[in-house]
């Protein structure tokens, strides 16, 4: 199963090889902790996702960093998300909204595309998704 370096590199390779290199450059998020064990953490549930009012794609990673899930929104990453994952009856933690997952979901990463191009979206998830065999994507896209 693909990691999260392996993401990077092929994003990288993609800006590399199918945009002008005058483009503004993608913009990948820390990972972001769906179950801080800390609650000094940053960058984890329940402050916002990285770049929620983007374009972009989302990884979700498992506690491993393998990635489970390639998605997209050309709107906001943030809307996207909120359909898998929502705040629990307490109000403090992180539900799964969806029970599909082939492993529980940990972390996720979001790559913003420049404001001016959010059709940048589907053609990098299309890549992705060809370079990265994923547990989940098939699983949970064939409830839908």
């Amino acid at each position: 199963m693909a990691k999260l370096d392996e993401a990077k590199t092929l994003i990288h390779s993609y800006e590399c090889k199918y945009r002008n290199p005058k483009l503004i450059p993608f913009l990948i998020s820390d990972k972001y902790d769906l179950f801080p064990t800390d609650s000094e953490s940053v960058n984890c549930w329940p402050k916002c996702y990285p770049y929620v009012d983007r374009a972009g794609v989302y990884l979700v990673m498992d506690a491993e960093d393998n990635i489970l899930y390639i998605g997209k929104s050309s709107v906001a990453v943030g809307r996207r998300l909120g359909r898998y994952f929502g705040y629990s009856a307490d109000g403090k933690s992180c539900l799964i909204k969806d029970e599909n997952w082939t492993k529980p979901p940990k972390y996720i990463v979001t790559v913003a595309v420049p404001i001016d191009s959010p059709f940048e979206c589907a053609s990098l998830e299309e890549f992705l998704l060809k370079e990265i065999k994923t547990s989940d994507n098939y699983n949970l896209s064939k409830r839908s």
